[in-house]
């Protein structure tokens, strides 16, 4: 009866140690591949600004330019020129981040998606589809 008690224990604090590696390890990724920082600014106070405007073009598979430094309520606009369809979305590949209200939008041959930059941080963007056709941009405070 000891035994099976002892064996229990052990039982007991092994299964709390999977857990804590587990949570450990999610919590590691979270703070890895967190993009979203909360310095973020309401959209409509934006209204009032008039910030640039940045094109990041999709064409023969590739993004030009692949990168972007804008400030916020500045403008980013992606256009897909490939006959390919594209389903551009935000965040890492498999883990998508909505930026400004849009997480993935299809985008056919010469159409476009265009987001405000309310968030400051580093962000990345690609084809859900094809990874391999990305960028990124940096929000700074205006």
């Amino acid at each position: 009866m000891a035994k099976t008690k002892k064996l229990l224990n052990y039982a007991a604090l092994g299964a709390g140690f999977v857990i804590l590696v587990v949570a450990v390890a999610f919590g590691v990724h979270a703070v890895a591949h967190k993009q979203l920082t909360s310095d973020t600014v309401a959209r409509g106070s934006c209204n009032n600004q008039t910030g640039a405007t940045y094109t990041a073009t999709v064409k023969n598979d590739v993004v030009t330019p692949n990168h972007i430094d804008a400030k916020q309520c500045d403008t980013l606009i992606i256009v897909n020129q490939d006959s390919t369809v594209r389903a551009m979305a935000f965040g890492l590949h498999e883990n998508h981040t909505p930026y400004d209200g849009v997480t993935e939008k299809i985008l056919r041959q010469n159409q476009s998606l265009s987001v405000t930059l309310v968030q400051t941080g580093n962000f990345r963007f690609h084809d859900h589809e094809h990874d391999e056709v990305q960028g990124t941009f940096s929000v700074t405070k205006r």
